[in-house]
């Protein structure tokens, strides 16, 4: 087993740096070219909100990632400083409602229809978790 852990204070700078890190790190990963991409693009988003929603940009707090591959899986962790969030609310909408028409339609009903992030991690990743009180977020991705 392989393991990385980070923390870093909430800077776009530095956001991009552990961003970069992870791309070459997954450019190792025994995957294919379309899976590690989707794979990234979780890692982009689960980081994403960790500064946007958890730390709400405040350069005085701090984002935490963990790395682990195993035989046969990945699994990344972004934990953040916020209060939390309502998680299972967003877990339990069917990840067909993020999908047009009904994202169009919804959008253009109530402006952004939120949970759009969580559900691109949910479509990415082969399992989600949340830790109470949602400011810990782990998924993972099989390698077939």
């Amino acid at each position: 087993m392989n393991r990385l852990e980070l923390k870093f204070s909430t800077s776009a700078g530095m956001t991009r740096a552990v961003f970069q890190m992870f791309s070459r790190i997954l450019d190792a990963v025994n995957m294919d070219e379309p899976n590690r991409d989707r794979f990234l693009l979780a890692v982009g988003e689960a980081i994403d909100n960790a500064v946007i929603h958890g730390n709400k940009f405040s350069p005085d707090k701090f984002i935490e990632v963990e790395y682990l591959s195993e035989p046969g899986k990945i699994t990344f962790m972004v934990t953040d400083q916020g209060d939390g969030f309502d998680y299972l609310k967003h877990l339990n909408i069917p990840l067909e409602e993020f999908q047009a028409p009904k994202l169009i339609s919804k959008t253009i009903k109530y402006g952004s229809p939120g949970g759009l992030g969580l559900a691109l991690i949910r479509k990415c990743a082969n399992e989600v978790t949340f830790t109470p009180p949602g400011n810990r977020v782990a998924f993972v991705k099989y390698l077939f």
